[in-house]
């Protein structure tokens, strides 16, 4: 009995044509049989159950770098340190382009030297390295705040940091320390009036996003939520009115 589900790929064509566009061939089959994304463990399997794997030339190469060290080790050999990555992944040669695509995947090509990043990375040492941060003031910055900049010196300068162990010696701004944006009661009370807070109950506001947290928890630090409007009656459907009535005598009676 099937389920009716129509494959993507109903024929070896589409199969193979598929493939082709999302470059498994360039890919390990364990890889994609294993993988994080649903559609490439779907399509593999497809291939296996369909017998058509063996139209498909799928790369072996990368089992030859199991762990990060000898991926590394392979690369500094083949002087790929002293190449930019763009020219690996877009390489004309398979080896290059499978052995960078491993790094990329396992998230090791970031801690690796590449030239490019050479020419980015100016400091030779920790000194240069904490005088470069001092100067810019990222003492007075999260760490992932700089980890995930958009500004490409910054992050340079977090992962030379990060691939040297600099980042334990290097004093960042803490989360907790941080200046809050809400310094006085009217400020903190306009922002929840502005985003709608007067209308939400205060369990849902204490359990959601990260800056809805960030507002409840500095109102209850202040001792400023009692004085906030919050909509406090749960809503129900009701489907008839004396439902409506004996709420409303019940919410009555709770509050008198």
């Amino acid at each position: 009995m099937t389920s009716g589900r129509i494959s993507p790929w109903p024929d070896r064509g589409s199969w193979v044509d598929y493939g082709n566009e999302n470059s498994y061939s360039e890919r390990n089959p364990v890889s994609l049989m294993r993988s994080e994304k649903k559609d490439e463990r779907a399509w593999y399997s497809r291939g296996q159950h369909k017998g058509w794997l063996k139209y498909f030339t799928l790369s072996l190469l990368e089992s030859n770098w199991p762990d990060a060290v000898t991926w590394k080790t392979y690369g500094i050999e083949q002087g790929y340190d002293k190449r930019n990555p763009n020219s690996l992944e877009k390489s004309k040669d398979g080896e290059e382009r499978s052995w960078y695509r491993k790094g990329k995947y396992e998230g090791w090509a970031v801690d690796f030297s590449f030239s490019v990043l050479k020419e980015l990375a100016p400091w030779k040492n920790y000194k240069e390295w904490k005088q470069w941060g001092m100067k810019n003031k990222y003492n007075k910055i999260n760490s992932s705040n700089l980890r995930e900049s958009e500004d490409k010196k910054e992050r340079t300068w977090y992962r030379k940091g990060r691939r040297e162990g600099w980042l334990s010696d290097f004093s960042f701004q803490r989360l907790r320390d941080m200046k809050s944006p809400w310094q006085t009661y009217e400020e903190w009370e306009e922002y929840g009036l502005n985003n709608g807070y007067g209308e939400r109950s205060p369990m849902d506001l204490r359990n959601k996003r990260k800056n809805e947290r960030s507002w409840y928890s500095k109102g209850g630090k202040n001792g400023w939520l009692r004085n906030f409007p919050f909509n406090r009656i749960k809503r129900i459907k009701i489907d008839r009115p004396d439902e409506l009535v004996s709420l409303l005598e019940q919410y009555a009676g709770g509050v008198a």
